[in-house]
C-alpha cells in the first residue's frame, strides 16, 4: 500500500493531504474524508489505512462487511 503526504494549493493556500493507495491497478473505490480544523487526525489515518487494506486484500476491489 502506498502512504504518502501531498499537498496541493487551495485559494492560493497550501494544503496538506494523507494519501492511501491499494496496490491494486484495477478499478477500486474511492473515499475522499474532509478534515477537521486541526488536521487529519491519527484515529482518520488508521480508518483510511484499513480501507487501503481490506480493497487490497479483496481483489474484486469491492468492499465488503467484515
Amino acid at each position: 500500500m502506498k502512504i504518502s503526504w501531498e499537498t496541493i494549493n487551495v485559494d492560493n493556500s497550501p494544503m496538506r493531504l494523507y494519501l492511501c493507495q491499494p496496490e491494486n491497478t484495477g478499478l477500486v473505490p474511492a473515499i475522499v474524508v474532509i478534515q477537521n480544523q486541526d488536521g487529519v487526525a491519527e484515529f482518520t489515518q488508521e480508518m483510511t489505512r484499513r480501507v487501503a487494506e481490506a480493497t487490497e486484500e479483496n481483489s474484486s476491489g469491492a468492499m465488503r462487511p467484515q
